[in-house]
């Protein structure tokens, strides 16, 4: 039997945690130093109020799925807490219990009843992977959203990557931009251990990005506490990088990254748009990290989520996400298409926002 439980504070740097995230195919986005920083630092700045649902075979931890709660009145809405940091939501699930509900039909039968039964649950941003893991918790809906993920296989060496991989007049206008850039002065990649390097890494690129959307996420304090804090913790094992790119004299690009099990997970980019907006630092910064990835043995080059055009540069693949609804039926057919309708509406209602590009 399956011991299923919720805890409004649970520790995700226990050793407990570690060792189920170690036995499962999570994302680094349910990294325990992730999900710690999440909830210590974005939590309380959103007011939000977290419910972790705990599962125990036979006393030994083996699902953890991290919730946020919202109330609206006699009703609450569960979803998977991400606090829109997190590009990606799954469930950590013990390979050994996978392997059991293969065998027992009961054990499957309860652990369908892991997501809260009288509420609405919505976990968006599901890889493919992932959707049969939230469906064995009793998710009853799965749709796919408007938007994708991007990667790119890598393979040593990064020569004969490039030139398998890359478009050949793609990789004559990277040659052209480097070479005028060099003409200008030293271009140099640096990967960042310094706390104090971190820190000053994070202030620049919110200058780059605050110069041409003045209202970005990253100016948020608390926003940039937690990368700031995930960067640092996850350096000291590997878990984080932070790139800074020098080009004439001065930073010119920074980007913030994840390691995971080969994958290289791009997170945030940042580059002096004014200054060198000419040569496609962007692009270049882009490309010397995945020679980095590849040097070191990565074998994913993730750009993670989002359907920006500079992507398709690099040969990545899409990868769809989808949303997954649990509840009282017909609650999450009704509320799936309710919210789509809401985002078609919002989107005819904002001015279109200009996404992080890298050119």
């Amino acid at each position: 039997m399956i011991e299923i439980s919720q805890q409004e504070s649970f520790d995700f740097l226990s050793e407990d945690y570690a060792e189920l995230f170690a036995r499962s195919d999570a994302t680094a986005f349910q990294h325990p130093i992730w999900l710690d920083r999440l909830h210590k630092v974005l939590l309380p700045a959103r007011g939000a109020e977290a419910v972790t649902l705990l599962g125990r075979y036979r006393g030994r931890l083996v699902f953890v799925m991290p919730l946020i709660r919202r109330r609206f009145g006699p009703l609450s809405l569960y979803d998977a807490a991400d606090l829109g940091v997190s590009d990606y939501n799954a469930p950590i699930i013990d390979r050994t219990l996978l392997a059991a509900l293969e065998r027992d039909e009961a054990l499957r039968n309860q652990l369908r009843h892991a997501l809260p039964r009288w509420a609405l649950t919505r976990i968006r941003k599901v890889r493919p992977e992932q959707i049969a893991l939230v469906n064995s918790l009793g998710a009853s809906r799965a749709t796919f959203m408007e938007l994708n993920a991007h990667e790119v296989a890598l393979s040593a060496p990064f020569g004969e990557w490039r030139s398998r991989t890359l478009d050949p007049a793609f990789s004559h206008f990277l040659d052209k931009k480097r070479r005028l850039l060099a003409k200008k002065g030293e271009i140099t990649l640096t990967a960042l251990q310094d706390p104090a390097e971190m820190e000053a890494a994070l202030t620049t690129m919110v200058a780059f990005r605050a110069k041409r959307w003045p209202n970005d996420a990253l100016k948020d304090p608390a926003n940039f506490a937690f990368y700031l804090d995930v960067a640092r913790a996850g350096q000291a094992c590997g878990f984080s990088c932070m790139y800074r790119m020098d080009a004439i004299g001065a930073p010119g690009a920074v980007m913030f990254g994840l390691r995971h099990r080969g994958r290289f997970l791009f997170v945030l980019l940042a580059f002096d748009f004014e200054r060198l907006r000419n040569y496609s630092i962007g692009l270049l910064f882009i490309e010397s990290v995945i020679e980095q990835c590849i040097a070191r043995g990565d074998s994913v080059f993730d750009l993670t989520v989002g359907d920006e055009a500079y992507k398709d540069k690099f040969a990545t693949h899409a990868v769809p996400m989808q949303a997954c609804w649990a509840g009282p039926t017909p609650m999450p057919a009704l509320c799936d298409l309710a919210f789509a309708r809401f985002l078609k509406l919002r989107a005819r209602l904002q001015p279109p926002q200009r996404p992080v590009t890298a050119s």
